[in-house]
């Protein structure tokens, strides 16, 4: 079962296999269809799931461990997206051009 992480312990989930390109063709590059594109590869639907678990992505951990309100964050993440696209306006400033950025949390502490 392994020890519980200590108070004020810092801890992070590794995101290595997102760049690998044993995992993902062009990883280091942006595509927005990249989880799209898996669904539609007949048998390997579910793998491109949010929250599906793989030793490919450990994002809600898995096997025996695997996060069991990970449906409920997931869908949470979607209802506060839709509202805030429904409920404000989005445009670029004049002139901008977007850029896809990395995201990451480089540590989540535990309280």
């Amino acid at each position: 079962m392994g020890l519980p992480p200590a108070k004020s312990a810092y801890v992070a989930v590794s995101a290595s296999k997102m760049w690998d390109e044993k995992t993902h063709s062009n990883a280091d590059q942006w595509h927005g269809y990249r989880f799209y594109n898996q669904k539609q590869i007949p048998g390997k639907e579910h793998l491109a799931q949010l929250v599906n678990t793989s030793a490919n992505h450990l994002g809600f951990e898995h096997g025996r461990r695997a996060c069991p309100e990970r449906f409920f964050a997931a869908n949470g993440v979607k209802i506060i997206l839709v509202y805030v696209l429904l409920k404000y306006e989005w445009k670029l400033p004049e002139g901008a051009t977007p850029k896809p950025r990395a995201f990451w949390l480089p540590w989540l502490r535990i309280r």
